[in-house]
């Protein structure tokens, strides 16, 4: 391991003016039972209501998570964790599968390998969205012309076109699923459902 600062561990300059809105794109799954707040502090951790998974079947896909690591990296390795219990392939997060190498020539080898790429999105997410070297970005370019998945944790909304460079100009109009961390299964169930649904549409 060198000691190059990862590129999602550097702190943003500026916070992006990112307008969030409600009226295009789709939501999916029904979380109106739901909807409550959620006394918790972004940061702290996590107190999710587990259940068994064990006989849940597993679908055979491979996953690559694009997050922004400031921002959601306790989340993204939560999620990790259990979309491994549901997938028979693989679940790439950067933080622990990077291997020696170039940073930019692996992490592209990995969204090359990857069927899915399921988009963590938190407030911060998009924050250095237009910067030219931004690894969120091109995560989501590449993610576009394959299969993108918005997960938008705690009903986190996407931003609408006018805020996002033109290379991801449509993110808004994805299918996105909304995942609750005490809720954290009921997303996970959802999203492997969505993911399901797209392996088998090809």
């Amino acid at each position: 391991m060198t000691d190059t600062p990862h590129p999602k561990e550097q702190d943003p300059s500026k916070k992006g003016d990112v307008h969030q809105h409600v009226d295009e794109g789709m939501i999916i799954g029904d979380y109106a039972t739901f909807n409550q707040p959620i006394n918790m502090m972004f940061g702290e951790k996590p107190a999710p209501q587990s259940t068994p998974t064990t006989n849940k079947p597993k679908i055979r896909t491979n996953i690559f998570i694009s997050y922004r690591r400031k921002a959601s990296v306790w989340f993204a390795v939560l999620l990790r964790d259990k979309l491994l219990e549901r997938i028979d392939g693989e679940v790439f997060l950067d933080l622990n599968d990077m291997r020696s190498g170039a940073f930019d020539v692996q992490l592209s080898a990995q969204l090359r390998r990857s069927d899915v790429v399921v988009l963590l999105v938190s407030e911060g997410t998009f924050d250095r969205i237009h910067e030219p070297d931004d690894w969120v970005c091109k995560e989501i370019e590449v993610g576009m012309k394959r299969a993108l998945i918005p997960l938008l944790q705690n009903n986190t909304l996407l931003p609408k076109d006018e805020s996002l460079p033109t290379s991801i100009h449509g993110l808004s109009r994805l299918q996105a699923v909304p995942v609750f961390e005490r809720y954290i299964d009921a997303g996970i169930d959802e999203l492997v459902r969505y993911i399901q649904h797209l392996r088998e549409g090809r």
